[in-house]
């Protein structure tokens, strides 16, 4: 039989005794391995002490775009490639020589195990594969680039680490590219004009001031605020005409985003047609954002959506809709063409100056589960 091996990454395997192969054993038949990491694998010859090495007997291993700590003919056992750089989970670290270096012909996948995009770009890395740019990465996981954004940050920085972040979310957003993270410790950020998600993001606030590794979030403690107040007058009156017509609005089509552990608050979104619709957030035609743990709350818009109006299709997760108001339909969330998914939300004195205090829709359909 002929067999492929694709993005894979296969370490620390040990085959004893008399046995050969300790990452790969192909006995008849043809293999074939590509974008794949095989390190640190290790078989026993009769008589032999452990040696790295993957083995053909009567079949054939072929293959393009690995790193194989072995001899590029199979049976022998003298180690080649450059060490991957993984870590104990096969995930690429920084400075690996499998980044952008495998061969995207050679790819079958749209998503890795991480959920990421199975072909991520990451600017700071040279292209070292075969194929357009961006390029996938070898083994099994993309190595995901990050941004850190953090008000506290003491000079503006390069956002390539806490101690470097940027110390505002819209220059985060402009560098970031499709794949990519950015995490954000607490503070209250403000728009430029309207943040604006262009590219598939994960986005992720509730980090503590400074920052931290992913388990210190806690948006309940380390409060991240979004902000429409963009003229900085504490709104001395509401709706203020000078906030941000949308706090944050992802553009049509986009799918895998994320945006989780944020608070919203006052947008007022008072023009005509979509600039009257979700102050707080606008979900374009055709993305699928996942929201979760967010507080939307105190936005306005003069037509539909105060909180959120969406002509995508959000998967909205354990937020709260809070004093939240509009002129015509759906206070806290409205949408058009489209269909909402909402599960454990909690929906609070939201005003409605026509239907759906809570929620509205026009041509959709609204799922909506274990809510209040």
């Amino acid at each position: 039989n002929n067999r492929a091996i694709r993005g894979n990454a296969i370490r620390g395997s040990v085959v004893r005794k008399s046995a050969l192969g300790g990452a790969l054993f192909v006995d008849s038949g043809t293999a074939s391995v590509m974008n794949s990491i095989l390190w640190g694998n290790w078989g026993h010859l009769s008589g032999t002490s452990a040696q790295p090495r993957i083995m053909e007997r009567s079949g054939l291993i072929t293959g393009s775009s690995n790193i194989i700590a072995s001899a590029s003919a199979p049976r022998y056992n003298v180690p080649i490639g450059t060490d991957p750089l993984f870590d104990s989970n096969l995930r690429l670290g920084a400075g690996s020589p499998a980044i952008e270096a495998g061969d995207n012909a050679a790819n079958t996948q749209s998503k890795e195990r991480d959920g990421n995009h199975r072909i991520a770009d990451d600017p700071m890395v040279a292209y070292s594969g075969t194929g357009t740019a961006p390029i996938i990465d070898l083994g099994a996981y993309e190595k995901v680039h990050r941004w850190y954004v953090d008000q506290s940050a003491p000079e503006p920085g390069d956002g390539l680490t806490w101690a470097t972040a940027f110390p505002d979310l819209d220059s985060a957003l402009a560098g970031a590219s499709a794949g990519h993270e950015i995490w954000v410790a607490e503070g209250t950020y403000v728009p430029a004009n309207t943040f604006e998600v262009t590219a598939n993001l994960r986005i992720y606030g509730g980090f503590p001031m400074s920052g931290g590794l992913f388990g210190s979030r806690d948006p309940a403690v380390h409060r991240t605020i979004l902000c429409g107040d963009i003229d900085g007058d504490g709104d001395a009156s509401w709706p203020d005409p000078d906030n941000a017509d949308h706090v944050l609005r992802f553009a049509p089509d986009l799918t895998g985003c994320v945006l989780d552990g944020f608070t919203i608050r006052r947008g007022n979104a008072d023009g005509a047609g979509d600039d009257g619709r979700g102050g707080g957030l606008v979900v374009g035609a055709g993305s699928s954002p996942l929201l979760e743990s967010l507080f939307i709350t105190a936005n306005h818009a003069s037509e539909d959506g105060g909180g959120l109006f969406f002509e995508g299709t959000p998967d909205v997760r354990r937020v709260g809709f809070n004093a939240n108001s509009c002129g015509n339909d759906g206070a806290a969330a409205s949408g058009l063409n489209s269909l909402g998914f909402f599960a454990d939300c909690f929906f609070d004195r939201n005003t409605a100056g026509r239907h759906g205090g809570g929620l509205a829709g026009e041509g959709c359909a609204l799922a909506v589960r274990r809510s209040t």
